[in-house]
Order: C-alpha cells, then sequence, then structure tokens
C-alpha cells in the first residue's frame, strides 16, 4: 500500500462530527486489506480485530473533522455559518470552501476588503456571525440547493512541501488512522499473544462520542489515544508545543503511569527520541471518554505532532508518522509476548 496516496485519498473525503459516512465506508475497505474481522457500528466507528487470546488493547484514532454548518441563507443567497467542533473565526477569511447541499458547491469566505473598513473594524477579528459563505450563485438558485443545517467543509487538497512535509486539511486526525494501518501492516503476518482492536472512531471533535460508545463495547484492558499534538512554530508557547521530527507520549492524570513507562521504556530500547505532552487536567482526546468508561479503563496517549491545527494547512512530517507506527508496534509486541 502506497500510504501517502492512502493519506491524500482519505483526506480528501468530508467527514465532519456526524457526517462521517464516507470516510467511514473508505477506512473500513482500507482495514480490510490487513484484518479479517473487520467492521462497523451503528455510530459508523470502524473496528479491525487482529489475535484473539490474552489483554485486550483497543487503540483509536478518530476521522472525523472539524467544520461549519449553514446557519443562516440571507436575502440576497449569502450563509451564514456557524462551527462543528473547535474551528477559529480567525482563520476563516479568505478560505475555500465546499457547502455539500444537495449538491456539492463551491464557494468562499469572504470579508470586507480593507479599503471600506474603519480603522477600528481593522484592527479587531471579524466574530463567526459578521462571516459569510459566498457561493457565486443568485439567491434563488441557492434556496433550491441549500438549506439550513447543510454541512461545509475546507477545500484544500493535502499537497507535498519540501522534504518529507505535507500539509492540507483534515490531518487532524486522518495522519491517526494512517498510523492504525502502518501499524497493521507491519502485524499482519504475526501471531499475537494479545488481542489488538483498532478503531477509527468518530464525534472526537465535538466530545469523543464514537470513543465512549466504542469503550463501552469492547471494554478494553488498555485504552491507547492516536492524535496530533501541536507542533513547533516561533509564535507557540514553550512547553506547548513539540519537536517535529519525533513522536510525542502524553503524561497526565488521564494516563495510566505504568502503562506511559512501558510506552518510554520500548521507545528507548528502539531507539526512538520522543516528546513528553505534560498536562494537568483532559487532553482533548479520545483518551478522556475511554477513561471514564465502564469500571473505568487505563488510558494511554501517543501523538503526532502537527503545526496549525483546525486549519486547512495542517502540516506533519511523514518520517515521524512511521515513528508512531514503529513505536506502536513495538509496543503491541512487549504486550503480546507477556500474553
Amino acid at each position: 500500500m502506497n500510504f501517502k496516496a492512502e493519506l491524500k485519498n482519505l483526506c480528501a473525503l468530508s467527514g465532519p462530527a456526524g457526517y462521517e459516512q464516507a470516510v467511514s465506508s473508505r477506512v473500513e475497505a482500507l482495514f480490510g486489506e490487513f484484518c479479517q474481522e473487520v467492521w462497523h457500528d451503528s455510530f459508523h466507528n470502524v473496528y479491525a480485530r487482529m489475535g484473539s487470546d490474552g489483554p485486550r488493547l483497543m487503540i483509536c484514532a478518530h476521522m472525523d473533522e472539524v467544520a461549519m454548518m449553514v446557519r443562516t441563507i440571507e436575502e440576497d443567497g449569502f450563509l451564514g455559518i456557524t462551527k462543528v467542533g473547535g474551528i477559529d473565526p480567525r482563520v476563516l477569511p479568505a478560505h475555500e470552501v465546499v457547502v455539500h447541499g444537495r449538491e456539492a458547491l463551491f464557494g468562499v469566505i469572504g470579508a470586507k476588503p480593507p479599503h471600506v473598513t474603519t480603522p477600528a473594524e481593522r484592527e479587531k477579528m471579524i466574530p463567526l456571525e459578521e462571516l459569510y459563505v459566498d457561493l457565486g450563485l443568485p439567491a434563488d438558485r441557492v434556496r433550491q440547493l441549500v438549506q439550513v443545517g447543510d454541512v461545509i467543509s475546507y477545500r484544500a487538497p493535502v499537497i507535498d512541501l519540501a522534504g518529507d512535509a505535507v500539509s492540507g486539511r483534515t490531518l487532524d486526525d486522518r495522519a491517526g488512522v494512517m498510523i492504525l494501518l502502518e501499524t497493521m501492516a507491519a502485524l499482519k503476518d504475526t501471531a499475537l499473544g494479545a488481542e489488538i482492536v483498532f478503531v477509527a472512531t468518530v464525534g472526537e471533535e465535538v466530545g469523543s462520542l464514537g470513543a465512549a460508545v466504542a469503550a463501552f463495547d469492547q471494554r478494553p484492558d488498555l485504552g491507547i489515544a492516536i492524535d496530533v499534538t501541536h507542533g513547533d512554530t516561533p509564535d507557540a508557547p514553550a512547553g506547548e508545543s513539540f519537536p517535529m521530527d519525533r513522536p510525542n507520549i502524553g503524561l497526565g492524570p488521564i494516563c495510566h503511569s505504568g502503562w506511559v513507562e512501558r510506552l518510554r521504556q520500548v521507545a528507548k530500547d528502539q531507539d526512538i527520541d520522543y516528546s513528553l505532552d505534560v498536562f494537568g487536567g483532559e487532553s482533548w482526546t479520545d483518551g478522556d471518554e475511554i477513561q471514564l468508561t465502564a469500571e473505568g479503563i487505563p488510558v494511554a496517549l501517543l501523538s503526532l505532532p502537527l503545526r496549525y491545527m483546525h486549519t486547512s494547512v495542517e502540516l506533519i512530517r511523514m518520517d515521524t508518522l512511521k515513528k508512531c507506527a514503529r513505536l506502536l508496534t513495538q509496543f503491541i509486541l512487549s504486550v503480546s509476548e507477556e500474553g
């Protein structure tokens, strides 16, 4: 499998939280290339099982994305918008988008040009309620094709940058799904002394809804959330962003100290450099909901550094994605050997 090409294909699919069906179908087909037992639930979480005996590990990466939704259709055909997940209104002006109405419609989010704004307006962020999607269509045609509640996604392909970097929409967390796939590929012909359940979850961007359902259904001995964390940029606070060339291991109240230590030891044994993401409360990943399921489930967190989160120009390094997959693979093997 050409994992980079599949990542680009996966990121091109629309899958806002609550509307992941197209992504779910594709992920189910991809999982089926490496696992014989693959299924989905009524939420459109996708599962794949390897092994059958020993401790059960549930390893999750979410496939939904932040997006927008049509809030109003103005008299002149402009579309008022609201958020689905953690969209940052600061980055929306001048974005290209797709409105998923009766057909896919390309549009743009505009703003008043500087020539006709006041000095005060130029100094402030435009509130979300003052941003509109322009489809370039007559108002009556807009009303034929669009209704309130239609979802809106970024329009931006994943592109190659210099070196091994790629940039585009939905790398949070379709890159995490690719980590699952690379791990499956590495383990495909391995006899395992553990039961591994990989899950591509839905609804993470609006509260990890899919992870809660999956954890309740599977009741694993350990849940591992595979997600992205903040990659280093010049303006990011120290300790809240991380080098782009290495995996990131979560360390905080939701993470089980014993499993975290095991993950760190495996990284050391495999000569994989890593960073520690220290947080004092919620991790804002699927791990938060997994931990609280049923009688409580131990959780670990493995993250891929990503720049410009929740924008259409998210950026990762493919080599670091592969390091995450290698660390996860070796961790699974270490648990499997103990049975």
